[in-house]
């Protein structure tokens, strides 16, 4: 049989690590894959699993090796997991698919179900013996529960804007997805209790309105998200719909492509309460867009 030999292709928003030995194989997670392909309309070649015992068809290089390629689907989904797909050459929308192994998880979740099940058939004898002791009379105490806002830092490029005073419908951004990938470390935060992502640059692709990002709306703040990406000539090149926390974009579709360069532009972000969408203030982080 032929066996074909693939090179795993970069892409700047893989939010998966696919871990195999010593190395780690950058990659799309799951729900990377359902955002991005939400008809399912891409080609899987074939699945890298581990201590497989199936005949290889290729074989996947990448800069930390070379790692052979089995039939897709010829591994049992009981005992396997796709945790990953990596792109690779030799076409648009070409993937393979990372398996781990996952028989000794299945066992422990059988074991531990077990002892669950007898477990309970010890106890419910003892549950339905009648109780002389009398319910007490006394009402619960009410515990009050902590609240805790985000730690915020100082952002220098982020400045404070004005909230906008109409209340705005709740239109759900389709392409945001729950967020694996890279999360920022500088924020800065104009309004109490929100986080908002703090950025030098951003490099996108040249030449194309399809472009790959890494924009977010951090995990517990309480408020949604509009994203918007303006070159500093006024020129608006992405605005979503509302992000919900916990939410982020990997792809996105600019208004016009750009030609290879460094362009100063800003990232805007509006902000509405999760209840009422009544505006907040929002804020206005200054970057450098690089096209290449």
């Amino acid at each position: 049989m032929n066996t074909s030999s693939y090179f795993a292709l970069p892409k700047k928003n893989y939010a998966g690590q696919y871990r195999l030995g010593d190395a780690n194989i950058p990659c799309y997670s799951k729900k990377q894959m359902n955002s991005l392909y939400p008809h399912q309309d891409y080609l899987v070649l074939g699945e890298i699993a581990p201590k497989s015992g199936e005949k290889a068809v290729g074989t996947l290089k990448s800069d930390d090796g070379e790692y052979e390629i089995y039939p897709y689907l010829s591994h049992n989904r009981r005992t396997h997991a796709e945790k990953g797909f990596v792109a690779v050459d030799g076409g648009e929308d070409q993937y393979v698919a990372l398996l781990k192994n996952n028989s000794a998880s299945r066992y422990l979740i059988m074991f531990l179900s077990f002892i669950v099940i007898v477990g309970l058939s010890l106890a419910l004898p003892s549950l339905n013996t009648p109780s002389n002791t009398e319910s007490p009379t006394t009402a619960p105490t009410a515990v009050k529960q902590p609240t805790s806002e985000p730690i915020m830092t100082d952002q220098p490029t982020a400045e404070a804007i004005v909230a906008p005073t109409p209340t705005r419908a709740l239109e759900l951004e389709e392409g945001a997805v729950a967020w694996e990938g890279v999360h920022t470390e500088d924020t800065g935060g104009v309004t109490q209790g929100i986080a908002i992502p703090g950025y030098k640059s951003i490099t996108i692709d040249a030449n194309t309105t399809d472009v790959s990002v890494n924009l977010q709306n951090p995990e517990g703040n309480p408020c949604y998200f509009i994203i918007s990406l303006l070159l500093d000539d006024g020129t608006k090149l992405y605005e979503s719909k509302m992000v919900s926390p916990g939410m982020g974009l990997y792809e996105i579709t600019l208004t016009q492509p750009l030609t290879p360069g460094e362009y100063p532009a800003t990232i805007k972000y509006e902000t509405y309460s999760l209840e009422g969408l009544n505006p907040l203030n929002g804020a206005e982080v200054k970057i450098t867009l690089i096209a290449q």
